[in-house]
């Protein structure tokens, strides 16, 4: 991993840079109040490329930092991010899967709710429909 620091900047030529990496990152120039971080994927000589801006006030104005990623470090970056997408969704579907019992539970409780309608039902069930065959088709594709 190659590291890099700015140092000895003039405060100008150092706000100059902030504020193209603000552009880069699609930040407004406006001083933030709270670190912010970004990220961009770019297409460079035909392979792609993320950075990952991060700004954080300081009591000087204003630091920056800058991660580059590519070739291998992109790649594991994103089975990472692909990672965390699955246990998100895997954590969402538990959530669903709790309140689903929970109102067969209620309106099973209470007897002049046990042949209620619930409009929501046959919606939530086009859904989970759509997902399943979604899913089907990713794990078993033709």
């Amino acid at each position: 991993m190659l590291q890099s620091v700015m140092e000895n900047l003039t405060f100008p030529t150092l706000q100059a840079v902030i504020d193209q990496l603000k552009l880069m990152a699609q930040l407004p120039l406006l001083p933030l109040q709270k670190t912010e971080q970004v990220e961009v994927e770019y297409l460079y000589r035909r392979g792609r490329v993320l950075l990952r801006f991060q700004f954080m006030p300081s009591p000087s104005g204003e630091a920056a930092t800058v991660q580059i990623l590519r070739g291998a470090a992109l790649k594991f970056y994103q089975q990472q991010q692909i990672s965390k997408l699955e246990r998100d969704a895997l954590g969402i579907a538990k959530q669903l899967q709790v309140k689903l019992s929970e109102i067969r539970d209620r309106a099973q409780a209470e007897s002049g709710l046990a042949g209620a309608r619930f409009d929501v039902l046959p919606n939530l069930n086009q859904l989970l429909q759509n997902m399943g065959q979604d899913l089907n088709d990713w794990v078993n594709p033709s």
